[in-house]
């Protein structure tokens, strides 16, 4: 759920552990500190750019190594070592500002020295902010106001509001000459709100609550057979059922909202739909992995040769693999009605038509794509691969 609290007007502070003994050592499925770190940056990299006349700004990301202790001239090291490898990325080196070694347990106290690098990095932070493109650009002060305002309902319970009542605010219908949409925009690239399809969202943090809740596998002692259902599918098969849906809904009072609720999570492809009639969805980071072998078909002149797509960052943008599903599998239901089972977290495997077949398998820094059929006489047709190709 990153990219719904992430904007390209934003700094970003990237905290790793700098303790361990060495950076490409310490896996997170599968993954190095090192690559994750890279996967991290890589995600800011993916945000729509920041525009400053003809040219593009990128969103500062600061290191922070914490750690528990050591030489300095270690930890200076480390961060060295870590610049270095980040600087032969020529799209990730745009956006790290500086490296900083921070430990944990003197950074607040007044009297010790290691306090000296949070004040570097708190200063690095104002000086790129100052420099961003968007801070120079002129706003009128009642519309900071209405951020007070917002916090204001915020706190006496008020969650959301529909986009017609929230510009009957006094301090929104008062504003002359503004066109409401620029507000909205502006608010919402703040971070104030979330605003989409006609739903203004006050408290980000209770909008990530509810979707968290939705998509809960917990088991709740006060659940009825049918929810247990629901959620033991969403656990074990990444199912999430409409009726589902509804019901925790119903439990939290939002079932005016649930449409907007699922359009959201469908916009940031945290769901996509199963059938045309949208009763199933499903979520992708509850699917389960593949091995490639199971996703194509091998050695025979019936598959055509794959293709691979790159990244110039050399990493998959995170989220994109989720997204390229959604809409091929969106593209593939109306050549076919076969029913589409082949999805898993790491590739999927579509039917196109009686006889041709689509594969997909994401690696960490490249796509695989690869078209095969099984009629023995013709192979893959050319309007098949032509209509995948475009």
């Amino acid at each position: 759920m990153h990219p719904m609290y992430m904007t390209p007007d934003a700094i970003y502070v990237l905290a790793f552990d700098l303790s361990e003994d060495t950076l490409d050592r310490g896996a997170n499925q599968g993954e190095s500190r090192m690559e994750n770190i890279m996967k991290h940056i890589d995600m800011v990299h993916s945000l729509r750019r920041v525009q400053s006349g003809d040219n593009e700004v990128s969103a500062p990301v600061f290191l922070v190594g914490v750690h528990s202790g050591g030489s300095k001239k270690w930890l200076d090291e480390k961060i060295k070592r870590l610049l270095d490898t980040l600087s032969r990325n020529p799209l990730i080196k745009e956006h790290v500002r500086e490296g900083f070694p921070v430990d944990t347990t003197r950074a607040f106290q007044a009297t010790e020295k290691e306090n000296d690098q949070i004040n570097r990095l708190r200063q690095g932070i104002v000086r790129a902010a100052k420099a961003m493109p968007h801070a120079k650009e002129e706003i009128p002060s009642n519309w900071l106001e209405i951020e007070n305002t917002i916090e204001g309902k915020c706190r006496s319970g008020v969650k959301f509001m529909y986009r017609s009542d929230f510009m009957k605010l006094k301090e929104i219908s008062s504003i002359r000459g503004t066109d409401a949409d620029e507000i909205l925009k502006f608010l919402h690239n703040r971070d104030s709100i979330v605003f989409h399809d006609g739903l203004v969202v006050l408290d980000q943090q209770w909008l990530l609550g509810v979707i968290r809740r939705i998509l809960n596998t917990k088991e709740d002692e006060n659940e009825c057979m049918n929810s247990r259902d629901h959620r033991i599918k969403l656990q074990e098969e990444g199912v999430l059922s409409s009726e589902h849906i509804d019901s925790v809904c119903r439990s939290l009072d939002l079932s005016e909202i649930k449409e907007h609720l699922i359009s959201i999570m469908e916009t940031f492809d945290i769901i996509f739909p199963v059938e045309q009639n949208r009763s199933t969805f499903m979520v992708h980071y509850m699917l389960c992995p593949v091995p490639e072998e199971e996703i194509f078909q091998q050695g025979d002149n019936r598959v055509l040769l794959p293709v691979y797509l790159t990244f110039k960052t050399q990493h998959v943008p995170e989220g994109l693999f989720p997204r390229l599903l959604s809409r091929l599998r969106k593209w593939v239901t109306t050549k076919t009605s076969c029913e589409q089972v082949g999805l898993y977290s790491n590739g999927a495997r579509f039917i196109l038509d009686d006889m041709n077949f689509l594969g997909l398998f994401c690696y960490k820094s490249v796509i695989k794509l690869q078209v095969w059929s099984q009629n023995k006489s013709k192979g893959v047709s050319s309007k098949c691969l032509e209509e995948v190709c475009w």
